[in-house]
């Protein structure tokens, strides 16, 4: 029942797992073009020989935009040391979801359970536990605060920064999202649900490494922007 929960092309099975998910658009897929990565180095660090994702989408692509679904772990029957020849009644394990822009997470859970029970042959009861969710956050691109921080990277660097995603699972980005508006998220390689963030270098990030000066021209171009947004 867990193979089959992925398709020979990566995708997962789960009936209604994409339909909400939404589309990157072209820009934003030229925008992760440029950004400097190496598959063969991300496969190198994980241990990997080769890495395996939804056909059709890049790395970054599958990590930052495309719902996962992954085994976490899986056990059952008899576990001790030495052989025991006796037949399990019971198997378990975890499952996790990471669900992008436009989805949710209840229905997600939903959609997860009523095709596990789709699926289980008629001799297996299933029971499915839900743990946690979490919602997912993403700031656009044109949003005052994304466009106050271009502008104050732009001058405190000399150079246009790159955007990118992240994928993980914090979230509480969600609720500082509806609180702080459209000001944007940026601790470089952080774990949070689907925000953006704005890439200087490998080893910086947009705001908090630009130094106090830096800070000091993304609070005046803020005010700009901010109102700018307003009037449209």
């Amino acid at each position: 029942m867990i193979a089959s929960l992925h398709d020979k092309k990566g995708r997962i099975t789960v009936k209604g797992m994409y339909d909400d998910v939404r589309p990157l658009s072209k820009a934003e897929r030229a925008a992760f073009q440029k950004l400097p990565w190496s598959d063969k180095k991300y496969a190198k660090s994980l241990g990997l020989k080769q890495l395996f994702g939804e056909r059709g989408f890049s790395t970054l692509e599958r990590l930052w935009a495309r719902p996962t679904l992954e085994c976490n772990g899986i056990w059952g029957g008899y576990t001790g040391e030495g052989a025991k020849t006796v037949l399990p009644s019971k198997a378990f394990a975890k499952i996790s979801m990471r669900i992008v822009p436009d989805q949710s997470s209840a229905k997600t859970a939903k959609l997860f359970e009523r095709h596990l029970r789709s699926i289980a042959p008629k001799t297996v009861t299933v029971k499915v536990r839900r743990l946690h969710g979490g919602e997912p956050a993403i700031t656009p691109v044109d949003s005052p605060g994304v466009q106050a921080a271009v502008a104050a990277l732009e001058k405190g660097f000399g150079k246009k920064p790159l955007y990118q995603r992240e994928g993980g699972s914090i979230p509480i980005v969600v609720e500082l999202k509806k609180h702080l508006a459209s000001i944007p998220c940026c601790w470089d390689s952080a774990f949070r649900m689907k925000t953006r963030t704005l890439r200087t270098n490998s080893s910086t990030s947009a705001i908090s490494s630009a130094g106090s000066g830096r800070q000091r021209t993304i609070t005046g171009e803020l005010p700009h922007f901010w109102n700018s947004g307003k009037k449209k």
